[in-house]
């Protein structure tokens, strides 16, 4: 017994998916897609995050001209990481990547330009 599209003489198209079934594997890679972009999004740095951090943990001796002095310290995001992380050690700061990546990404923004 075939379908509709071979009973008026046209032929199956073969790998199509169709009612249920189909339905049922658009919805499973629309999750899967929707995980991803959750995921992505959920390790992107948060900007006001790494302010707050910034703000609270480095200002107090970091005034403006640390951040303008020549020659130009750090020449680029990575330098940055490295520095941000090193201090964060030196400080005995609790900071995980993921707070380190969210100060490198408010300074990369907000003062380097980077």
């Amino acid at each position: 017994m075939g379908s509709g599209r071979a009973k008026r003489g046209m032929p199956e198209r073969a790998g199509s998916i169709s009612g249920w079934t189909g339905g049922v594997a658009a919805a499973a890679i629309a999750f899967a897609l929707a995980a991803a972009y959750g995921h992505a999004l959920a390790q992107a740095p948060d900007l006001d995050r790494g302010r707050m951090l910034y703000e609270n943990h480095c200002r107090g001796c970091h005034t403006s001209q640390v951040h303008h002095r020549v020659p130009r310290v750090p020449i680029d995001r990575a330098e940055l990481q490295r520095i941000v992380r090193k201090w964060a050690v030196e400080e005995n700061l609790p900071w995980t990547d993921e707070e380190i990546a969210d100060v490198v990404r408010y300074l990369g923004v907000a003062v380097y330009q980077f």
